[in-house]
Parts: structure tokens; C-alpha cells; sequence
């Protein structure tokens, strides 16, 4: 009986929209208000109505006014035919859904009326799928609870809202207030979160949001260290920051924050009791750094998640309740290929990380944040066997996806880790360059940051250093004649 009515409601509804062309345009017009409110073609139940109205739309894309005759032609033109029609000219049908309205003045009852019955159908197969998905999934809490979030957020995305102007005055607005600042105060005008390195900000304008962005680099080189660094100098400025860390617990993760702003050397808490700190002062001021970094550390809005290897559907779950609560303004996601797809059976591997990372790019561009994705490098690099040959994009481990989905790629490397202490020139032992190898909204470019290993940090170059730095690099290129070397650096702000 309701599928019956919800046909009755769909056929109205046409009917109105065929009969009521006494105003120019005003078929047209009804159409354009069925499409703001979110009515498509699988809005309607019943597969000859579905198709009367997509073709509407079609017809009305070159001619806006029609009637019951040019529609007809229309469909016979396209060889369409409808429900029991026989001699293929449509017009039995047509002229059925005329002869079944009753007043026109109703096209908003009965539009109102097709969008809940959509709503409807839509809210009780996602019901359906939960039931299903709760009862044959295993029984774990965490399980349950997932797919109560995917429910949750499903059902609100189900009823359709007004769809904004394109030319929607506020976001013109913005944008020209954006770059007036940048017109009037120069190109060092930030568009987003500041990355707390000058230099990386003078390529990227800040962190911006919807954007994904990939810190890539081979395993022990620092990409959690210059993710967590970034993660830090933004919680500073009292943002807050959602860490998902799928490597490393939480505890040492703190750790690491600790060591960084306590300047704490990493070796000497491993050394043995006789290789410790024995000097009572030098013991006494650590502690104090300690007490001083626990409380500055305490203070940072930062959440950190270390539940391990998680499917990236759970991370979207947990990222989407954080940015309910927490209104969360920077994501970290440590590291990408540590995330599995929910697609449990799948062994293509690079298919998979092309779904991660398609959710990725989906959880910044829903919640409006950026998203910093960490990323190993593969070896091919390595095997290229020069070692002053920067990492390509294409080396990018498992799928040329994370390529594509990425707004930014960045490319971290250390000097010393590739040649090793002996063999590493003085001016590059404690130097990490970032490629920013692309950048969907800005310029690419390399910069040089100083890695202090014994606090796993990464710091600003003084302009000197910087400079130095700069020359030792065109010195380095004149006489090896390797003009792909960059002789400059992106200069500090």
C-alpha cells in the first residue's frame, strides 16, 4: 500500500510539472527547485518516473519550456518508451500523469512528499545494512561501535538540504579579503596553519583546510619527528591538533615531546646506571627541564589515538566524533601504510592504499581540516645508486593514488643518513632537506631544516647557517656538474 502511494505522490508531482507552462519558464523554474532540494532521478521509486523526470532535466539543459507534446517528442526522438506503451509514442503515459493531479498550486506538498518517501526508503536500508553488519560481524565492542558511527553519519547525510548559489556572495567575500591581504602585505600572507618552520611556510602559506597532506620519507629518517614537531608548534598557537598514531604508543610519543622541548638527550635515558647522568648538577638540571617540559607539554590542546594497525574507515569514525567534540583544526595520520581498508578480502595492495588514501582526502575536505598523512618512501631511490638524487613523487610506496589524492607532497631526507657519519660532509651531518615536491595551491620547492638528533627535533636555520648552507650547495654542483642539485634554497621569511 505505501509503494503504491509513494507512485501516486511521484506521478503528481510530474504531472504538475508537465501541466502547469502557463508561465514561461515555470516548468523550468519547478525542476530548478526539485534539484535544490536534492530530488534526483533516484529520488523516485518507480522506474517510468525515474525516467520521466531525469529526461526533463536533459530536455530542459537546452530548451527550459515544455509542454506534454514536446516532452513527448522528446522521448520518442530518444526511443524511450514507458510502462505499457506499446506503439512507443509515450503519450498514453503522459498524458496518465496529467489526468491524476489535482491542483498545481500542490507542487510543493507533493515535492515535499517525494523527498520523504526517498528519505524514508534510504533510512530503512541503512537500518537494514546495520542489522546485517552488527549480526554477522564478530561480536567486539569496537566493531559495534563503528558501524553505530557510519549509521549516525549516514542518516544525517540522507535529507537534503537547499544546495548554496555557486556564486555565493560570503565565500566571494572571503576570498577577496584573502587576497587583498596578500596585496597589500605581500605573499608571505598565510592561507591556513602555520607549519612553525618560516621556510616551509614561505612555499605552502600555511596548512590549509580540506588539504591532504603527505610528509614522505624512507623508515628512521624523522617524518614522525617533523610530523609531531608540526603537530606541536600548531598546537602552540592554540590549535587543536588529533594525532592518529598507529606505530607508536602514546607514552612514547610523549616521550619524544618531552626530549624535544626538555632538550633532553634520548641516549643518555637508554645508557646504563654508570653511563647516566652522574653529575648531580647536570642530573638536577635535567630534572628541572623535565618539570618544566612535562607542564608545557601537558598544556598542548593535542589528542593522540594509538590503537595500532586500524581499518581507515575506523579512523574517519573516530576523526568525525573528535571534530564533534573537540572541534579539531589539524589531523596527523602516523603512518598511511599501517591503515587497512575495511575491504577485508582484497590482496591488492595497491588498490587498497588507493582507497586510503581516497578517505583521507575525504576526511579533510568533509571536516575542513588538513590532514597530514605520514608516508614511507620505497627503495627504488636507494637503487637508482646516486646518492645525491632527491626522491621522486613516483617513489611513493605501494600507489601513484597517494600521489594524486594529495594537495601537498613532501619529501624528507637526511644527508647522513645516506652516506653515513664518516662519509657525510661537515656542512650536511645534522641538515634534513624537504622537497616539496608538489603543491596543488602554491610553489615547489626545497628547504633545509636543522635535525637535532639527540632530542629527535627539528629546527629553524639561521639565516647564516641558511646561507652557508646556499653556497656549499652551488659549490658542490659547480664541480660535481650535477645541474639537477638545487644550488639555492627556498630563502627564510
Amino acid at each position: 500500500m505505501a509503494e503504491n502511494t509513494e507512485k501516486e505522490d511521484e506521478r503528481q508531482l510530474l504531472g504538475i510539472i508537465i501541466e502547469d507552462n502557463s508561465i514561461i519558464d515555470r516548468s523550468h523554474d519547478m525542476l530548478e527547485r526539485c534539484r535544490k532540494r536534492g530530488i534526483t532521478e533516484e529520488s523516485f521509486s518507480d522506474k517510468d518516473c525515474r525516467t520521466v523526470y531525469r529526461e526533463m532535466l536533459n530536455h530542459a539543459k537546452n530548451k527550459p519550456d515544455f509542454d506534454l507534446n514536446t516532452l513527448n517528442q522528446y522521448l520518442n526522438e530518444k526511443n524511450i518508451v514507458l510502462g505499457n506503451d506499446v506503439d512507443g509514442n509515450n503519450l498514453q503515459f503522459l498524458c496518465g500523469l496529467i489526468d491524476k493531479i489535482g491542483s498545481t498550486a500542490h507542487f510543493e506538498h507533493y515535492r515535499n512528499r517525494v523527498i520523504a518517501n526517498a528519505a524514508r526508503r534510504k533510512v530503512l536500508d541503512k537500518l537494514t545494512f546495520f542489522i546485517t553488519q552488527v549480526k554477522n560481524r564478530p561480536h567486539e565492542e569496537f566493531v559495534i561501535q563503528n558501524e553505530t558511527e557510519f549509521l549516525a553519519n549516514d542518516l544525517l547525510n540522507i535529507f537534503p538540504q537547499e544546495l548554496p548559489a555557486v556564486s555565493n556572495a560570503r565565500v566571494i567575500e572571503k576570498a577577496k579579503d584573502k587576497l587583498k591581504e596578500q596585496l597589500l602585505y605581500g605573499t608571505g600572507a598565510m592561507d591556513g596553519l602555520s607549519t612553525g618552520y618560516p621556510c616551509l611556510d614561505n612555499l605552502l602559506f600555511g596548512m590549509k583546510a580540506g588539504e591532504l597532506i603527505v610528509l614522505a620519507a624512507r623508515p628512521s629518517v624523522g617524518k614522525t619527528s617533523l610530523g609531531m614537531d608540526i603537530a606541536m608548534n600548531v598546537a602552540s598557537a592554540g590549535h587543536k591538533v588529533l594525532v592518529f598514531s598507529c606505530e607508536m604508543t602514546h607514552e612514547q610519543l610523549v616521550k619524544r615531546q618531552l626530549a624535544s622541548v626538555g632538550q633532553l638527550n634520548m641516549k643518555k635515558f637508554r645508557a646504563p646506571p654508570d653511563q647516566a647522568l652522574v653529575v648531580s648538577v647536570e642530573r638536577q638540571a635535567a630534572l628541572d627541564r623535565l618539570e618544566q617540559a612535562a607542564q608545557t607539554v601537558g598544556a598542548l590542546p593535542i589528542i593522540v589515538e594509538d590503537r595500532g594497525s586500524r581499518d581507515v574507515e575506523s579512523l574517519r569514525s573516530h576523526a568525525l566524533r573528535y571534530h564533534r567534540k573537540e572541534n579539531i583544526e589539524l589531523i596527523v595520520v602516523d603512518y598511511m601504510q599501517l591503515l587497512k581498508s575495511r575491504d577485508t578480502k582484497s590482496t591488492n595492495r595497491q588498490y587498497e592504499m588507493a582507497e586510503i588514501s581516497g578517505v583521507l582526502k575525504g576526511i579533510a575536505r568533509d571536516l575542513r581540516v588538513p590532514v597530514i598523512a605520514l608516508s614511507q618512501l620505497s627503495r627504488a631511490n636507494e637503487q637508482r645508486g646516486d646518492k645525491d638524487e632527491r626522491p621522486k613523487l613516483s617513489d611513493l610506496r605501494d600507489s601513484g593514488a597517494i600521489e594524486q589524492d594529495a594537495d601537498v607532497v613532501m619529501l624528507l631526507r637526511r644527508p647522513l643518513r645516506i652516506y653515513g657519519y664518516e662519509d657525510c660532509p661537515l656542512e650536511e651531518r645534522d641538515i634534513a632537506y624537504v622537497d616539496v615536491a608538489k603543491n596543488r595551491n602554491g610553489e615547489t620547492g626545497e628547504i633545509a631544516l636543522k635535525f637535532i638528533g639527540e632530542y629527535t627535533h627539528f629546527e629553524n636555520l639561521t639565516a647564516e647557517e641558511n646561507q652557508r648552507l646556499t653556497k656549499y650547495r652551488q659549490d658542490k654542483r659547480a664541480n660535481s656538474g650535477k645541474h639537477r642539485l638545487a644550488s639555492t634554497l627556498v630563502p627564510i621569511a
